[in-house]
């Protein structure tokens, strides 16, 4: 069995200054992989290496503001020669069609709670997200002299950051979190070439399409309520998706609508993304564990945020699966409360 070892920010500073580096994201990309994989290119880039950012799927339009025109598409074969970095990749399962990436890598930056190191480097979950990780690799490289100040760096990490907290408004939203944004708004302010902070906020959190929003009504309409209305549900099949003329990209917030519902302790939305295999992403308005919910079907993340791909012929037969450990869940929640 393998043994990697943990990187303090200073070696990981060392490593990265000056390479060439190829970054990966995780799959079903979100604010804190794209923001934290293109504020650690843009760092590898100052200090006068290069560096690209690839992903397993196509990133997401409302990441324009951080993608710069850039696709994400990998080459086969591009990553021989350089440094391999993994950010946000909780295991190579997240790596998606990419997953044979993860026994070259070099690195590996994350913070979730569960999954599985596959790689040098650092993982700390009490990091509310895994920009705060790369805001100390840059705020260490800045106040050493190994990079300048850069508003763009900044834009990257304050988005990644307020993607994992809900914009400051989630339970891991902490201290750290807090000073790590006023760290960045002050970078971000002293510029007015770029996006401020309320524009950001908007980008990630209230500006959709008509397809998302369509998506979003979807969702409410195939909602349903499971453990005595303790877990809200919606399914999208593909024949949903095909019937109201959606893609599966289309779908990447609608996990709110079930979060959103009032009295629900835990939010689930599952989204099948090819015949019989459905991912599903999990979200607790409590202390309850979905990471340990997503962990029995070989997934995982946070306590309160977790995802895992399920298989299953139909949406039937997902909730009955899906059903026991999310009852579980609950009741551990409840005894936890009584206790």
């Amino acid at each position: 069995m393998s043994t990697f070892r943990t990187l303090g920010i200073e070696e990981i500073s060392h490593r990265i200054s000056g390479a060439d580096a190829l970054i990966v994201c995780h799959t079903s990309p979100d604010g804190d992989t794209v923001g934290s994989a293109f504020a650690l290119a843009e760092i590898i880039r100052l200090t006068g290496g290069d560096a690209r950012v690839v992903c397993s799927e196509t990133f997401p339009d409302r990441f324009s503001f951080m993608t710069r025109g850039e696709s994400g598409e990998y080459r086969d074969g591009e990553e021989n020669g350089k440094t391999l970095i993994c950010v946000d990749v909780a295991s190579p399962a997240q790596l998606g069609r990419l997953t044979h990436l993860a026994a070259k890598a070099d690195i590996m930056i994350d913070h979730h709670g569960t999954g599985e190191i596959f790689s040098d480097g650092l993982v700390d979950p009490d990091a509310a997200a895994a920009g705060i990780i790369v805001y100390d690799i840059y705020k260490f490289m800045r106040e050493s002299g190994a990079v300048p100040e850069s508003a763009y760096t900044a834009r990257m990490l304050y988005a990644a950051v307020s993607s994992d907290t809900g914009s400051f408004r989630y339970a891991n939203t902490d201290a750290r979190a807090h000073l790590c944004a006023a760290y960045l708004v002050g970078i971000i302010n002293s510029d007015k070439d770029g996006e401020d902070t309320a524009q950001i906020a908007r980008l990630l959190f209230d500006s959709k399409t008509v397809s998302e929003l369509r998506a979003q009504a979807l969702a409410s309409k195939n909602l349903r309520l499971l453990c005595g209305a303790s877990v809200a549900l919606t399914v999208i099949t593909l024949s949903d998706l095909q019937s109201a003329g959606l893609t599966w990209e289309d779908c990447s917030a609608v996990v709110d609508i079930p979060r959103s519902v009032r009295g629900a302790l835990i939010g689930v939305a599952a989204k099948e993304k090819a015949p019989g295999e459905y991912r599903i992403s999990c979200r607790s308005n409590c202390a309850a564990d979905v990471a340990a919910v997503c962990a029995s079907f070989g997934g995982g993340g946070h306590t309160r945020a977790a995802g895992a791909t399920v298989r299953a012929s139909s949406p039937d037969e997902l909730i009955a699966r899906i059903t026991p450990p999310l009852e579980a869940a609950v009741k551990e929640n409840r005894n936890a409360e009584r206790a």
